[in-house]
This record gives structure tokens, C-alpha cells and sequence, in this order.
């Protein structure tokens, strides 16, 4: 029985997953919880995106992935990029503090945070070649890039098992 629930639960995850990424977060969700399942959203994205070649010169150099605000899943970025490249490229998780220049970032995952401060950010890293990801509501409409948004099952009766990840992407980015 514990085999079958542990597949039933490779099953849901591997449904709410984009197909790409799927297998993987599903997998890290079942071993390691959502968090890791999250994690893994976040540092696959690196992988989709075409850096201009002043950003990424070689394939020494590291992909930055930058956290600002509260993150859950903060252990779990860190442990998992530690183990996978991202196109080739290293991949690296720095924990920025308020005010702190995200200059060298490629991905800036946004926490935990107040509005105003999101809004005043989002307006200084408009200029940067810098991929802006939240799971914070109206992200995308108020100038982030890609707004990750979990749903839950909630006649499931479970907090633990999400059903859907759904991409907000900000078209005007």
C-alpha cells in the first residue's frame, strides 16, 4: 500500500507540474516536501533563458540566482543548485539584504515583502537584463516577469498536496 499512495503522489504532483519539469519537482516534492518542489521551479528557469553574452561569457561563469525577502524554501534553492548547471553554466543562490545591488544577478526571486517595497525594486530592475520571479499576488501586473502561482486541492482536505502551477507572465517585460 505504501508504494501505490507514494506513486499516487508522483502522479499528482506530476500533474500539476509543467511537463518539463515535472518528473524532477515531483520527484523533490514527494522525497523532500513542496518546498524543494519550488525550488526546483526556481532554478529551472535559469535554464530557459537566453542571457545576453556580456552576462554570461563563458561557461565558467555562474548563473546568480538572488533572493530577496522571506523564502521558505531558501535551504532547498541552495542545496539543490549546488548539484545542477543551468545550461551548462554553474549555479549559484546569494541572499540579497534590503538595499543590496542586484546588478550581478541573472534571476531575482522575490520573498516575503511588503508591497511597497516590491513596487520600488521592480522600478529600479527594469534597466537590468535580470529575470524577476514571484509567487507574490499581482506580481506580473505590477511589472514582474513571471508570477509562479500554486493552487491547492481544496476539497482534498490537504494542505500538502497542490494540484496546479500556473505561469503569469508579464507580456510588457
Amino acid at each position: 500500500a505504501t508504494l501505490i499512495e507514494a506513486m499516487m503522489k508522483v502522479h499528482q504532483y506530476s500533474m500539476m507540474c509543467a511537463s518539463i519539469i515535472s518528473q524532477e519537482a515531483a520527484l523533490e516534492a514527494l522525497v523532500r516536501g513542496e518546498d524543494a518542489m519550488k525550488a526546483i521551479f526556481v532554478l529551472r528557469v535559469a535554464e530557459f533563458v537566453s542571457w545576453p553574452d556580456d552576462r554570461l561569457s563563458s561557461l565558467d561563469s555562474e548563473v546568480l540566482i538572488c533572493v530577496l525577502g522571506k523564502v521558505s524554501f531558501q535551504a532547498q534553492l541552495v542545496t539543490l543548485s549546488e548539484r545542477r548547471p543551468a545550461g551548462g553554466h554553474p549555479l549559484r543562490v546569494r541572499q540579497l539584504q534590503p538595499g543590496e545591488s542586484f546588478a550581478d544577478c541573472h534571476v531575482l526571486y522575490f520573498g516575503d515583502m511588503g508591497r511597497d517595497e516590491m513596487n520600488g525594486v521592480l522600478s529600479r530592475v527594469r534597466r537590468d537584463a535580470v529575470l524577476t520571479v514571484s509567487e507574490l499576488a499581482d506580481f506580473a501586473r505590477r511589472g514582474g516577469i513571471i508570477n509562479i502561482r500554486f493552487e491547492r486541492n481544496q476539497s482534498a482536505g490537504s494542505q500538502q498536496t497542490p494540484i496546479a502551477v500556473r505561469f503569469l507572465v508579464n507580456r510588457m517585460a
